[in-house]
């Protein structure tokens, strides 16, 4: 639908075709963010378990890249420094004191998101800050 949309507007098919995958990874990117942040929520209450910090790891870094390759470069450095803030974090034992970089990257997707969509910051967004 994008595509012949982009298509109608007068633009080649080539063009169209990445217009529609941009619409479609960009639409689909609330849905990932929020899936992401309640990983971080779920491994900062479970630091040992080995099984879920590779999948959320391997959901950042894939983030990190698919941002980078549809021009969402802050989003994609902010998936980097909270790929290496998460490495870090599990180098140091998965210590409650260590997650605070990772949780100011957390926040600094939430900021990022709010930015691009305009939505309201939600008390969730912000893992590990209150309890």
């Amino acid at each position: 639908m994008a595509k012949d949309l982009a298509i109608q507007s007068g633009l080649r098919p080539r063009d169209a075709a990445d217009f529609a995958a941009r619409v479609e990874y960009t639409s689909g990117l609330p849905d990932r963010l929020a899936q992401i942040r309640w990983a971080l929520e779920q491994l900062r209450q479970r630091p040992h378990d080995t099984g879920l910090f590779a999948e959320t790891r391997n959901s950042v870094q894939d983030l990190a890249g698919t941002a980078a390759s549809f021009g969402l470069q802050e989003l994609s450095e902010i998936g980097v420094r909270l790929e290496q803030a998460l490495l870090v974090w599990r180098g140091r034992g998965g210590l409650a004191a260590a997650w605070a970089p990772i949780g100011g990257e957390d926040a600094a997707l939430a900021e990022w998101e709010d930015r691009v969509t305009g939505s309201a910051a939600a008390p969730w967004r912000m893992v590990g800050t209150s309890h």
